[in-house]
């Protein structure tokens, strides 16, 4: 009997310590996989393991599959969780994507998104060579995202030649960063450092 007590309060203990199980320490030795943990809707935080897919970033931003410390391995979609982060990525969920988190500071944060499109092409008629079957390929679109610390939304950075005179009047409450900008000697490519400065702008 005592023996019997002794059993069932060890397995109450591991449990209560949240003992990783079995599948969830295979997953670990897996090079795919990273300790990390996601955000619930509720902004409850749970640890466990990211699937790190590193040859294909655009599944980073539309899902997360993720192993919970009792080795359940489920795929969750961004309006399914607040965010998630493993090593030094952090990703937030906006819509139907995940963004991550490129540059963050106390005035505003730079954040990025991929998708991929798939893109068909109709039968062309080859030169001498007949019709050539349909055909398809996969787009890649980065998109760059600013939120400044009392805002709600987002907004999508222009890549246009427009650049210098939105974000030089968007920065503009830093005059020496918004000068560089209109002086074209900071430009898209620089939006990390531009955010960087910005946040440490007086």
């Amino acid at each position: 009997m005592r023996f019997l007590i002794l059993i069932t309060v060890t397995l109450v203990c591991n449990l209560a310590l949240g003992q990783d199980s079995k599948k969830y320490l295979k997953a670990k030795r897996n090079y795919n996989y990273r300790e990390g943990y996601i955000i619930g809707l509720d902004s409850v935080r749970i640890d466990g393991l990211v699937k790190d897919d590193v040859l294909h970033e655009s599944k980073k931003h539309s899902n997360v599959t993720f192993v919970h410390k009792d080795g359940l391995k489920k795929t969750y979609f961004p309006w399914e969780l607040k965010g998630y982060g493993y090593t030094n990525h952090q990703f937030i969920s906006y819509k139907k994507l995940f963004l991550e988190i490129l540059e963050s500071g106390k005035k505003v944060t730079l954040y990025k998104a991929v998708e991929v499109t798939v893109v068909s092409v109709g039968g062309l008629v080859g030169g001498g060579f007949g019709t050539l079957p349909p055909s398809s390929g996969k787009v890649k679109h980065e998109a760059y995202y600013l939120r400044r610390a009392n805002e709600a939304s987002f907004r999508e950075v222009v890549k246009r030649a427009i650049f210098k005179d939105i974000y030089s009047e968007y920065f503009g409450d830093c005059e020496d960063l918004a000068n560089e900008i209109r002086e074209g000697r900071l430009k898209f490519d620089d939006l990390r450092r531009i955010v960087m400065k910005y946040n440490y702008c007086r």
